[in-house]
This record gives structure tokens, C-alpha cells and sequence, in this order.
């Protein structure tokens, strides 16, 4: 659901740098930059994305990279009392990022009511899937991602807690061997692949340097290899490195039927300590099951950090006719990620589980 707000809220850019996009989408084009220090003016929020105005037109940033206006005064009265709040089951969770968002509900699109800087630590009340419920310093309750957090149990040293943080990272980036190839027909399928971004648009950019865009061609090429090897009928979106708009992509796919639509994505997030992969989904039902398939199938064959199957307003699912799901397939910013997601193995496992996800969606 999109939030209105009531009245206009000013935010602070809370990194370096942040596009500014024409749609509240990761695949939206470019219009500009903001930066550390400038201030946008937000009018509503939808699935994550904040919208405001660029140049006299209507533009989208992401939520995450945000920081209310007036948060430092705030975060320095909850800070102050923190020291007193105590968990009710003796275990705390600590963030391990440099600025996280803290939550209303257990979900990356729900109203942001905190933000905590890295090693803040917070009562656990719950944990539900990958989401921990903790107490804030205002005795309100509130849900942090488990991916940018530990947990320890009250007066754990803090050295352990670090030691917890490093082996947690360590195992969701642990060394790809080569999975085993289902086996699976998809005899009579017709499938499109989409390589996010490309051409002006470099996507994401990889810790090591290298750009989103040539290394989901490379993988998007490996797919379809596999694919066509088991019978499928592939389309490419783009075979070069070619600029096209989200409308050239969905104009693309009117002109084919396919029986599946997936678009192909690495994440990136500021801070390095980001990891794992997922699978989005617009609201068709028949999307839903497509992409559950899919992420189960994902996690199994790459082992990969498990961020789960996710409901988002992206333009090339929105928009999309046909059966569609979008995949973001671990964080390029993380360079432990990274040297698993640029090894030989790691392609061919994705490979596996886009297949084993479609034989099992289709069978």
C-alpha cells in the first residue's frame, strides 16, 4: 500500500551519493544525483521508494538512503536512554551496519520509526523468518532485518559479539562447488530473459570496480545456454551492451508469448556487510508461485544468504502480461559475495536453480 503523508517531510541524503529515478523502481532511468548533504522534500512513499521533485518533475529515490531532517536530535535523546531498556529473554541484537533502518512492521516497504548507527543494541522480543522484533529505547516495539544484525544474550562480551558477526558473513560467501543439473525438461517452454540495465545505464557498481550491467548479460547468457540445453525456446531481452528503457524492455516481451519473464539483477547496498539473494514478484498469483519456485531453488543450489521472496512495485513486472519475476542475485558491493558470485561455479549453480525453478513451477 502507498503512503501519503499527511503533510510534506524534508530528509537528509544519508550516503555519498543516491540516484534519482522517473519511477519507483531499480530498473527506472536515471534523471540525476543527490548527494551527502542535500535534502529532498518527500511527498509519499511506495513499496521502499520516496517520491519528490528533480528539475520540476516527478522523481523517485530510494527510501533506505534517507534520514529524517530532524533524526539527529531525536537519536541522541533514544540513545541516552538505551543503557536502561532490558530484553525479557536475556538476548539482544546488535547492528552491524553503519546506519540501518529500523521498521513498523517485518517488511523493507513498512514506515521507517528509527534509524540506528552500527553497534546500537536493542532488547529481542521475537524473531519471525528473518525479521527480529526488538524493544526501542521509548519503550515502543518495532522489527529489524536479521541480515544487519547479531544477536547475543545480555552481557555477552562485545569481542564474542564480533566474532558471531564475522563467522555470519563468512558462511552465507562460503566457497561455491559446482551443484548437480536437475533433471528437468522444458520441452515447449518459451522463455524470456531480461539483463537488467545496460548501455548509459551501468547498474550497480561491484566493489572490485566492474558494472551491474555486463555482469548480468554474462550470467543472463549462461541461463539461457542451460535452458535451451533442456529444451526451452530463449529469448534475450539484449544480447550487447545496449541501452533500453523500461518501456523498450516491456514493448520487447508484447512482441513474443513466453510462458515466463525473468529479469535478472545483481544488489548493491553502501555498506559492504550486505548479503543475499531474491526474488520478486508484482501480484499475480501465478507470479508469486513462479518466484517461490525460483528462490527456494536459488538458495538450495548457491547456498547463498536467503533474503526471500518479496512483493515490489518494479515497472518490468508491473507492467508485464506474461508470467514475471525479477531476481537480484546477491550483493556485488559485499566483496566476500562478490568472489563467490564471479567464480565458475557460482554461474553454473544459478544456472541449475533458475532451471530446477521453472521445471518445478511448469511440473
Amino acid at each position: 500500500m502507498d503512503k501519503s503523508y499527511a503533510a510534506e517531510k524534508t530528509y537528509d541524503i544519508g550516503v555519498d551519493a543516491v540516484d534519482v529515478r522517473d519511477d519507483a523502481a531499480a530498473d527506472a532511468n536515471v534523471v540525476g544525483q543527490l548527494k551527502k548533504g542535500d535534502q529532498v522534500t518527500v511527498f509519499k512513499e511506495a513499496h521502499g521508494w520516496a517520491q519528490t521533485y528533480y528539475d520540476g518533475d516527478i522523481a523517485w529515490v530510494a527510501a533506505h538512503y534517507l534520514i529524517p531532517a530532524d533524526n539527529s536530535t531525536k537519536k541522541v535523546e533514544k540513545k541516552k536512554k538505551q543503557s536502561k531498556a532490558s530484553s525479557s529473554n536475556g538476548k539482544t541484537v546488535q547492528v552491524t551496519e553503519d546506519i540501518v533502518n529500523i521498521r513498523a512492521n517485518a517488511s523493507t516497504h513498512d514506515e521507517v520509526v528509527y534509524i540506528a548507527e552500527k553497534g546500537e543494541s536493542f532488547p529481542l522480543i521475537e524473531t519471525v523468518n528473518e525479521w527480529h522484533k526488538i524493544k526501542l529505547p521509548d519503550g515502543s516495539t518495532a522489527w529489524v532485518a536479521s541480515w544487519v544484525t547479531t544477536s547475543k544474550a545480555t552481557g555477552q562480551a562485545k569481542s564474542s559479539s564480533n566474532s558471531s558477526s564475522k563467522k555470519s558473513t563468512k558462511k552465507s560467501s562460503s566457497k561455491q562447488t559446482t551443484s548437480a543439473t536437475p533433471n528437468v525438461s522444458l520441452d515447449g517452454k518459451n522463455i524470456m530473459l531480461d539483463a537488467g540495465h545496460g548501455g548509459k545505464d551501468p547498474g550497480a557498481i561491484a566493489a572490485d570496480g566492474k558494472y551491474e550491467k555486463d555482469m548480468t548479460l554474462a550470467l543472463t547468457n549462461k541461463i539461457a545456454e542451460k535452458l535451451r540445453a533442456h529444451g526451452a525456446t530463449v529469448t534475450l531481452v539484449r544480447t550487447s551492451d545496449k541501452t533500453m528503457s523500461l518501456n523498450e524492455r516491456i514493448a520487447f516481451n508484447k512482441l513474443f508469448w513466453t510462458d515466463a519473464y525473468i529479469s535478472v539483477h545483481f544488489n548493491a547496498f553502501t555498506k559492504s556487510g550486505s548479503r543475499g539473494i531474491s526474488t520478486h514478484y508484482y501480484a499475480n498469483k501465478k507470479d508469486e508461485q513462479l518466484a517461490y519456485s525460483i528462490q527456494q531453488a536459488l538458495v538450495q543450489h548457491t547456498s547463498l544468504n536467503d533474503r526471500g521472496v518479496q512483493k515490489d512495485n518494479y515497472f518490468v513486472l508491473r507492467e508485464n502480461a506474461d508470467v514475471s519475476v525479477l531476481v537480484e542475485l546477491g550483493f556485488i558491493s559485499n566483496p566476500d559475495e562478490l568472489s563467490v558470485i564471479q567464480s565458475d561455479a557460482y554461474d553454473e549453480n544459478v544456472s541449475n536453480a533458475i532451471l530446477e525453478g521453472l521445471g518445478n513451477y511448469f511440473y
